[in-house]
């Protein structure tokens, strides 16, 4: 009885010396906004902290300055010093219906003086009323504490608080399968929607996201928390939101361009100025058109392109900086060894960064107070960074990835950088192999994502086999929560022949040989060259070593069509190809040969003959040719005899022994020719014994030993007659030649 009376009095002693003793909502529960913290709904905005049942809270002690809210309340603190939100996505563990992109943008409003009295200056001070400033400066004992802050076995009184600053806000992405853009309402865990309302009429939405079906017009918006919002539409500006990298996936809308990838929505009479790196697409609202936009982190400040309506604006935003590598992820730069720094413009007054996992954190900071770096420490994995000006508008946005152990990735042992170009050789790609090399010098073995087509080498490196669905290769280096994804698209170059048909040919990395013939049947059969790269979105192609036609990719496909038509009418294949001729393209300044047109087959004289070979003068004889791939060529004779086909036959009476020429002339090589002689023999004199020839096993006249029956028969005489004359009769022959018959007759006639 007695100790129960000492306790009792101890606990009036204790509540008289510090008032806030008895408040449940104060005292270990109590946080530090902006202090690193695991962002689940069972966690309060703090990190879990066990500290010793001997350590003291002052309570009279001002916030770190990293810390961007106080614990006190306020109602009089500036814009300039009012927190950022939080992120949405990572405080809840149930993921939102609508994605967000990996660049993280978020865009709130600030709160009002005096409407979260949660929400404090971010070094500690409070404007307000006497009274509150009173109430600060009152002394209090410092008590003991222990045990985990937040909700505890115990204390289950203890929820959550919702984040002030969640509200909804615009998002655009691609209608599946089309090229048309479309805006969403979208809303987190914290903020779910109850009723939308564009000019007074109700909208269709669910508990996280609505279609904006009109672009103006006033949307007021109303959560299931009681607030109502009023979400700006078109009202004379645009409306910017910037993607992810190759403007992939969703975007978030943002106040201004800064540098990266953005898709920029303005009514269709507004005219762009400035380079367009895409053909814009259209929206949903039919009044409007999509932009494609790219600034590059690199590039000065100044006019980046616009409409003639608008002026577009542009910020230096955020740069980090530090040892980076390159991959292609979309997840933002890879920063390797030390945490990256922070550059920010002027206007950036707060940060946030953190990480989007189950189990993430964020910390807001200021950074003209404190670096980032310093508040990534020894954090691996991937991060997100927003910054915000002092309204509070979101003014730029990115993600990044920190391994500490990682110091190259080589491809084929050579370090992979931006510029890297894989070139076939001439039996095509080899295997390629990828080391990831660590900051000792030893490989990291990283874990590929399945299904895989590659797998590790024995090296520890990643053999990658020439195959294009190869390519891509996703892999994490690291291990659990703070493995850190890593992709590489190899830049190689793969192409087919398409011509419209449901199987097309197999990607192929060795060049296509056809005839000039086979090149125009299939032009005219719409057959086109499709070339795969992932890495590269033009080419120029061509004949000849300096191809000059250019050719593009569509923003959602990895491949460049080049329509044979387009080439029919070039003199390699439009004329005669002597030498074989190759097509080519100009992909990242290296040629590469697609296809190679053979050339034609020279002409070649196949036969030519004289019949008979010898005459007497006067008599005929006829010429004879055949010949192969002489459609082109001029086909002459020599002594001239008219003009000739590439094949046929000629009479001649040539009066003296003549030499006759065949000639196949072709431009660009040397003429092809063949001789035959027909020889003149004069006529026996009155009384001269007659020579009987014969024709030879190789074709050409030998002299006979004398005449066959059926020659003198032709001649007019007879046998015994032939015999008075004399002239000598070979009875063994059955042949019968006309120029022996002529000469048979020519004596007779002397």
């Amino acid at each position: 009885m007695r100790m129960t009376t000492v306790i009792a009095a101890l606990r009036s002693w204790v509540k008289s010396l510090w008032p806030f003793a008895s408040n449940a909502g104060s005292g270990p529960e109590q946080q530090l906004a902006g202090d690193t913290r695991r962002e689940t709904p069972s966690e309060p905005d703090g990190p879990p902290r066990d500290p010793p049942s001997s350590e003291v809270l002052d309570e009279d002690r001002q916030p770190d300055e990293s810390n961007p809210t106080s614990v006190e309340s306020t109602s009089g603190s500036s814009a300039a010093d009012k927190v950022p939100p939080c992120s949405a996505e990572a405080e809840s563990d149930e993921p939102s219906s609508v994605a967000p992109p990996a660049d993280d943008d978020a865009e709130f409003s600030p709160p009002k003086s005096g409407e979260h009295p949660e929400v404090g200056e971010p070094d500690g001070s409070v404007e307000g009323d006497a009274s509150a400033g009173n109430s600060r400066k009152t002394k209090r004992k410092p008590r003991r504490i222990s045990g985990r802050r937040g909700r505890q076995p115990g204390n289950p009184g203890k929820e959550r608080r919702q984040s002030p600053y969640s509200r909804p806000e615009l998002v655009c992405r691609r209608v599946t399968a089309s090229a048309t853009w479309e805006v969403i309402l979208s809303a987190d865990e914290e903020c779910q929607l109850a009723a939308a309302h564009l000019e007074g009429e109700p909208l269709d939405f669910t508990r996280r996201q609505c279609r904006v079906p009109s672009l103006r017009g006033r949307l007021i918006v109303s959560s299931r928390d009681g607030r109502e919002h009023v979400v700006p539409l078109f009202e004379g500006k645009p409306l910017i939101f910037k993607l992810r990298k190759n403007w992939a996936g969703e975007g978030r809308r943002i106040t201004r361009i800064t540098s990266g990838h953005f898709i920029v929505i303005a009514l269709n009479a507004w005219q762009r100025t400035g380079h367009a790196p895409v053909e814009p697409d259209g929206c949903a609202d039919a009044a409007f058109r999509a932009h494609y936009f790219h600034r590059d982190a690199t590039a000065a400040d100044g006019d980046v392109g616009g409409f003639r309506e608008w002026s577009a604006s542009s910020s230096a935003g955020i740069e980090l900086t530090g040892r980076r590598i390159y991959d292609n992820s979309d997840g933002g730069e890879l920063f390797v060894g030390d945490p990256p720094g922070l550059k920010s413009s002027p206007d950036i007054a707060w940060a946030r960064v953190g990480e989007e996992t189950e189990r993430g954190w964020g910390q807001n900071f200021r950074p003209d107070r404190q670096s980032l770096s310093g508040v990534l420490a020894d954090k691996e994995g991937r991060f997100f960074l927003r910054a915000y000006a002092s309204e509070g508008n979101l003014v730029d946005s990115m993600a990044f990835r920190c391994l500490r152990d990682l110091r190259r990735i080589d491809v084929d042992g050579a370090e992979y950088v931006r510029d890297t170009v894989l070139v076939p050789g001439k039996t095509g790609y080899p295997l390629t192999e990828i080391c990831f090399v660590g900051m000792d010098g030893a490989t990291l073995v990283p874990e590929l994502a399945p299904p895989a087509l590659q797998a590790i080498a024995p090296t520890g490196g990643v053999a990658v086999p020439p195959h294009p669905g190869a390519d891509r290769i996703s892999c994490s280096l690291g291990s659990g929560a703070s493995a850190v994804n890593v992709v590489l698209d190899l830049p190689r170059l793969w192409w087919r022949l398409d011509d419209g048909g449901s199987c097309p040919g197999e990607w192929r990395d060795t060049p296509l040989v056809m005839t000039r013939e086979e090149f125009r049947s299939r032009a005219y059969a719409d057959g086109t060259l499709s070339l795969l790269s992932k890495r590269q979105a033009s080419v120029r192609a061509g004949f000849g070593g300096q191809p000059d036609r250019p050719y593009r990719r569509k923003i959602d496909d990895n491949r460049i069509a080049i329509p044979l038509d387009n080439f029919v009418d070039h003199a390699q294949i439009d004329r005669r190809l002597n030498g074989d001729a190759r097509f080519n393209v100009d992909w990242a300044r290296e040629i590469v040969t697609l296809i190679v047109i053979t050339a034609d087959p020279l002409p070649e004289i196949v036969s030519f003959t004289a019949e008979p070979t010898t005459v007497f003068g006067g008599e005929e004889a006829t010429l004879e040719w055949t010949t192969r791939n002489a459609g082109d060529a001029r086909v002459t004779m020599e002594p001239d005899t008219g003009v000739i086909e590439s094949d046929g036959t000629c009479t001649v009476r040539p009066a003296e022994t003549t030499r006759y020429t065949l000639t196949l002339a072709i431009s660009g090589v040397d003429d092809i020719s063949r001789t035959v002689t027909v020889a003149v023999r004069s006529a026996p004199r009155p009384g001269e014994q007659p020579a009987a020839r014969v024709m030879s096993s190789t074709g050409g006249w030998r002299s006979g030993k004398g005449f066959s029956i059926g020659e003198i028969r032709d001649a007019g005489l007879t046998a015994p007659e032939a015999a008075d004359r004399p002239i000598l009769i070979d009875r063994r022959r059955r042949t019968t030649h006309r120029v022996n018959v002529e000469a048979i007759r020519s004596m007779l006639d002397a």
